[in-house]
């Protein structure tokens, strides 16, 4: 079974070019693919990238995706330091020139930390490409075993729905029975023993009985119990399918509680729906 939920996480932590990162990503329910990305070097190449490989095997859902370091101890390159080099040089100059104190190189390592902490040089789709896909796979792996939960979480309220209906049956025949005896008591009460049972009468209280008749709408609700259930089992999409199954089994469940004349049945025609209804908020996460 690979029934996957909209809700998850997962996230990586990777080296690249001696600094430590973490890629995480969240994903919620949603109607539709809705990505946001936030990546510590700026680069709207690498969001693009990011995007796009997200995009390829995320269907649907909120996704959520932060890049972001969290070690600064890494080697500065070459270039860099270079950079630095000439700046100090240059500062030094125009001290002379301005008659300022030159700054020492404490001064300039003081503030170094500040000028490498939007430093990415070494951050590059090549460094990330694997990583994306590693923390993608740790998602569907989150998604799965939420999936699962939630396949459980449905399978039980199915099963206490099935017995729901079994006692609605019970009840219902034994309303029957009793509705059917208390109206010929009636009848024969008004009529006279003669024509209570007669042939008419009979046709009367018959038609009256099947107003309230609850039969059909009990077999066809068992039906799409044991066909919801079938669905659990399968290994392909079928949100859409189980919120179409599960709005006739709310159609057939209000049909019987409206024909019904038992307080009984009302009662457990109530208990029904809530399960109905929470089955429906679960399956709001079904991809």
């Amino acid at each position: 079974m690979s029934i996957l939920s909209m809700t998850g996480f997962s996230k990586v932590d990777f080296l690249c070019d001696g600094c430590r990162y973490t890629l995480e990503i969240m994903s919620l329910n949603s109607r539709f693919l809705d990505i946001s990305v936030f990546i510590c070097s700026g680069s709207l190449e690498l969001e693009h990238k990011i995007r796009s490989a997200i995009a390829s095997k995320v269907r649907r859902g909120k996704v959520r995706v932060s890049l972001r370091r969290v070690s600064e101890s890494r080697a500065i390159g070459n270039e860099f330091l270079s950079t630095i080099a000439k700046v100090y040089d240059s500062v030094v100059e125009l001290s002379r020139d301005r008659r300022w104190v030159a700054p020492s190189v404490g001064d300039i390592l003081s503030v170094l930390p500040y000028y490498t902490a939007n430093y990415d040089e070494g951050l590059n789709w090549e460094c990330l490409n694997c990583v994306v896909e590693r923390v993608v796979d740790a998602l569907w792996e989150s998604q799965l075993k939420e999936g699962e939960r939630l396949v459980e979480d449905i399978a039980e309220r199915l099963d206490r729905i099935e017995r729901m209906v079994e006692r609605i049956d019970v009840a219902y025949h034994e309303w029957y029975e009793g509705r059917k005896l208390e109206l010929r008591q009636k009848a024969e009460l008004l009529l006279g023993d003669g024509l209570g049972g007669s042939d008419m009468v009979v046709n009367v209280l018959t038609e009256l009985l099947g107003k309230g008749d609850v039969t059909e709408e009990i077999v066809r609700l068992g039906s799409h119990v044991k066909r919801f259930k079938g669905m659990l089992r399968l290994d392909s999409p079928i949100g859409k399918d189980m919120n179409f199954v599960l709005q006739e089994m709310l159609r057939e469940i209000n049909t019987i509680g409206s024909k019904s004349g038992s307080t009984r049945i009302v009662d457990l025609v109530v208990d029904v729906k809530s399960e109905l209804e929470r089955i429906r908020e679960q399956l709001q996460n079904i991809l």
